[in-house]
């Protein structure tokens, strides 16, 4: 496999990582630091993007310019600039989709020996937390993921 056939797969990833990182880092850390990467990440949320543009870019053009070498693309780098274009492309177009598929959120059933979920009353909430202004509150909210 020549040299520029190994950047094409390399910068689509990187670009599909970079695409993720800003909305969704994915596995990074624990929710905790997921959410404080995500607090950083968000003020260069255009910049990321466009780098994943630009990888996207730098990838197909080193992908599909042979030059003068006569060599075949391997199907495997094809397929794995191709699904991360489409994956960036998403990403860009719908994020709150792509966090929904990949949370599990679309999957409303309950796991066996676990209690139906319920909504919050957020009104009532308020209203008992209001109520018990003399005394200290503290309010934990456990997710069942």
């Amino acid at each position: 496999m020549p040299q520029s056939e190994k950047l094409a797969p390399v910068a689509a990833v990187l670009s599909a990582i970079s695409c993720m990182a800003c909305c969704l880092p994915l596995g990074f850390a624990a929710a905790a630091g997921t959410a404080g990467l995500s607090l950083v990440l968000e003020p260069i949320q255009p910049y990321l993007m466009a780098a994943s543009g630009a990888l996207l870019v730098f990838g197909g053009w080193r992908l599909y310019t042979r030059g003068r070498s006569c060599q075949r693309r391997s199907r495997a780098s094809i397929a794995v600039f191709w699904t991360c274009a489409a994956l960036v492309a998403l990403q860009m177009a719908a994020p709150q989709l792509v966090a929904n598929l990949v949370a599990g959120s679309f999957n409303h059933q309950v796991p066996n020996g676990q209690p139906r979920l319920t909504n919050m009353d957020l009104a009532a909430l308020r209203a008992d937390f209001n109520r018990a202004a003399d005394r200290a509150r503290l309010i934990v909210l456990l997710s069942p993921t």
